[in-house]
């Protein structure tokens, strides 16, 4: 019979998802870092942390960096409690009574702020009489005046002393996706960023703004590489993929992948209608959007994902390796900088 020996418990942590939309099985992928911690031996012959973590793959990664995020947070308050501590002593009060001197009484929001944000983000009140969702708005626009002044208070403490962060990212996996799709910037560029996005996907169309303005920043210094990952749960999604297939072989991709996020409108009359705005031949572009070979090159996408282990939008390959998720501009320029003293970019 078959001699199992367990070394160390097993423990399982729930962690919530990171942002983003969720479709394709994730698995597979090379693990990077592989450790060398025993976890169980079979007949004599150990089973290590690193082949677990390689079975995985993408799934530890996500799980490490979320729990990275979340001490990322809690150390970040136990810093900014530590320094408002020390201040308020030098003081001469508490830490709670720095905090009322930093805090106004009242606050004053105007009806213009609160119309303002109503207009710009209406989707998180969407479920709400509009009357409602304004109070709300009102409430959290007070809220954040009141106890923004501690906030950069504390900023300004960080600068002012001596604060070193020891905590470290996980080290992202090795994936190896190609570069082959539409792009834009230099083909000499020695950052090299891929992104596997969705039309339909919420957080992909709040990304795809970040990144606009990252290749903004960074011009020919990265090159960005778009490949589709329409995922089944979104109904419009491959289609839009494939009317952007579509208007690159008219040389109008980014235009097109530009219309698809910003309407918030996908159907094939939609569709049409952008090619018609670009000027694109709609007779090659109707014919190219019934024909297999666009449907095509969309399932290539969604197979180099698959086998690649990557199943959630937006999906970033940075120089070969995994960034899941919408990430801010600072993280996305923090990344790259990274690169460029790692490996020598311009």
């Amino acid at each position: 019979m078959m001699r199992v020996k367990l070394l160390l418990p097993l423990c399982l942590i729930a962690v919530a998802a990171a942002a983003g939309c969720y479709g394709l099985r994730r698995s597979q992928t090379a693990a990077a870092g592989a450790g060398a911690d025993v976890l169980a031996v079979v007949n004599g012959r150990a089973i290590t942390e690193g082949e677990v973590d390689e079975r995985l793959g993408s799934k530890i990664y996500g799980l490490q960096n979320k729990l990275y995020q979340l001490r990322k947070k809690a150390l970040d308050e136990i810093i900014g409690e530590r320094l408002l501590e020390q201040e308020a002593k030098g003081r001469g009060l508490t830490a709670e009574e720095l905090r009322r001197q930093l805090t106004p009484a009242a606050t004053e929001v105007t009806q213009e702020q609160i119309d303002a944000v109503y207009a710009r983000q209406p989707q998180p009140y969407a479920s709400l009489d509009e009357d409602e969702a304004k109070r709300r708005i009102k409430a959290a626009l007070e809220s954040r005046t009141r106890f923004g002044n501690v906030g950069m208070f504390i900023a300004g403490l960080r600068k002012g002393n001596s604060v070193e962060v020891l905590l470290r990212p996980p080290a992202a996996l090795n994936v190896n996706v190609g570069g082959d799709g539409p792009s834009k910037g230099s083909a000499q560029a020695a950052a090299v960023l891929v992104e596997f996005s969705d039309f339909e996907c919420p957080a992909c169309k709040k990304a795809s703004k970040v990144v606009s303005q990252l290749m903004s920043e960074y011009g020919d210094r990265v090159r960005l590489v778009y490949r589709h990952l329409p995922l089944s749960m979104h109904k419009h999604a491959f289609a839009a993929a494939q009317a952007a297939v579509c208007a690159d072989r008219q040389g109008k991709f980014w235009e097109m992948h530009d219309l698809l996020f910003s309407s918030g409108e996908l159907s094939d009359e939609a569709f049409r209608g952008y090619a018609a705005r670009l000027g694109l031949d709609l007779k090659s572009f109707d014919e190219c959007v019934a024909s297999e070979s666009s449907r095509a090159a969309v399932s290539e996408d969604q197979r180099v994902a698959r086998e690649a282990g990557l199943g959630s939008t937006p999906t970033f390959i940075l120089n070969g390796r995994l960034v899941e998720g919408g990430r801010s501009l600072e993280e996305f320029k923090s990344l790259i900088d990274r690169e460029a003293q790692a490996g020598g970019l311009k």
